[in-house]
This record gives structure tokens, sequence and C-alpha cells, in this order.
């Protein structure tokens, strides 16, 4: 399951999970959060019940910070928001002091609660506790959660600049960040069509070369940005470019 999860194939990984729980009985905590993560991608309901229901396994300390971060992120995605800080309380509390990084996450997932509520002033505030970890995990967690800031204050071009700074941070190669390079590179796709911006347009085309294959989940995304590419190709004057990703993309038109 940890090897399907790290390549963003979650429709598989949940499957294994599904399929051993009835014969392991009782499995590792991390492996828990990482299915009620899935969850949460569609149904935060569906995420709380599961953390809730399997919290005797979660005892690590780490896992725990990890699961009040996520019971706080469902409630949020809920708009349950007395729930949603109460659990983002727990997770602070629960924080290793010494942890910058856990220290990001929070200030990412409480910037986005933030968001949702147009409360933008407090989003830019956690987003700069964000700044606190400079390693690539805690860079690529405070630049999304700023694009994202960006984008509910529709600042395109800002935006944009932000979502281009986390496929450099992320690289060609992913590793575990590759459902947020999907993310950014569709995200960017609809970006450049919007501005337009050549400069986006060229990192989208460039990032889809460098990964032709997408994962199944992610199938419905790569749909999208071969389509808005060819629409930046057609605004550009280029007909045989804006073919070439129509013709990719009509072969995904079943998504």
């Amino acid at each position: 399951m940890r090897e399907a999860y790290a390549a963003a194939e979650f429709s598989r990984a949940a499957a294994i999970y599904d399929e051993r729980l009835p014969v392991a009985g009782q499995l590792p905590g991390d492996i828990v959060l990482m299915r009620a993560r899935i969850a949460l991608r569609r149904d935060p309901a569906g995420a709380i019940d599961l953390v809730l229901r399997e919290r005797v396994q979660i005892e690590q300390p780490a896992d725990r910070f990890a699961a009040a971060l996520l019971l706080g992120e469902a409630y949020a995605r809920q708009r349950e928001y007395g729930a949603a800080d109460a659990h983002f309380e727990r997770a602070r509390f629960l924080a290793d002091r010494r942890s910058l990084a856990q220290a990001a996450l929070l200030g990412a997932a409480r910037g986005r609660r933030y968001i949702q509520e147009l409360r933008i002033g407090d989003a830019w505030r956690c987003y700069e506790s964000t700044l606190v970890d400079q390693s690539a995990e805690g860079r690529i967690a405070s630049e999304s959660l700023k694009g994202e800031i960006h984008q509910a204050e529709s600042r395109y071009g800002e935006h944009a600049e932000s979502v281009m700074r986390v496929l450099s941070l992320i690289g060609s190669s992913a590793g575990a960040h590759l459902a947020e390079w999907y993310r950014a590179v569709t995200d960017l796709a609809q970006l450049a069509c919007e501005l337009p911006a050549p400069a986006a347009a060229t990192a989208v085309a460039d990032a889809l070369a460098e990964r032709p294959v997408w994962s199944e989940d992610y199938a419905v995304q790569r749909f999208q940005a071969l389509q808005a590419l060819a629409w930046c190709k057609a605004l550009g004057g280029d007909s045989l470019g804006a073919f070439r990703y129509l013709r990719e993309a009509a072969a995904l038109a079943e998504t």
C-alpha cells in the first residue's frame, strides 16, 4: 500500500487496505492515516469516521499529530469550523516543538481552512508561520498555500508564479510529492488560459513531456491540462500544436 500511495495510485492503495483489513485485523497507524487521507480527497465524513474508529491503533506521537491535523482538515472541508479549530489546537498541542516541518504543515492546513471563510488576513498570517521550515517539504507547503491565497484574491499572475515555483521545488522526479505535481500542472494549465501566459504554457508542455503517463486517479486532471494547453496553442495561433494536444486529450475523452 505504501508503494501505491507514494505513486499517487490512490484507488489501488485503498483497495489494498480494504482487502487487508479483514485478514490483518489491525494495521499500523500510518497505514490507517494513508487510507484516511485517500478518503479525505472526496469523502471528508468517511475520513473522520475512519480515524475515530481506528484511533486506538494510532499510537506514535507523529501519527497522533497527523491524525489531529487530518481531522481538522476534514471538519474544515465540511465547514464545521468549530470542530476544525478544536482539532487544529489539539494538533498544536501534540506537535513536536522541535519539528519545523510539523509547524509548517499545521500552518498550511489552518491557512486553507481560513481561505474557505475568505479570512484572507488570517490565511496570510498562517502562510508566514509556514516559512519556519526551509526543507523541500516545508517550502512546497508554504508556496502551495501562497498560491491558494492568491487564487482566493483572484490574482492570477501571482498564483501562476507560485504554482511554477511549486513545480520547480518538486522537480521532474516528483517522488513523494507526485500528487502535488499533478495538481500543480493542471492548475498551471488552467491559469495559462486565463492570463494568457506563454511561460506558464511552456512549463506545462515541458511537464507533460517529462511525465506522459499519469496515475489513473488523475486521468481527469490530465485531460483538463491537455485541453487547456490546446486552447493556449490555439490562442497563440499555433493550430498544429493545438491539434496535437487535442488529439492527446481525445484519447482520454471517456474520462
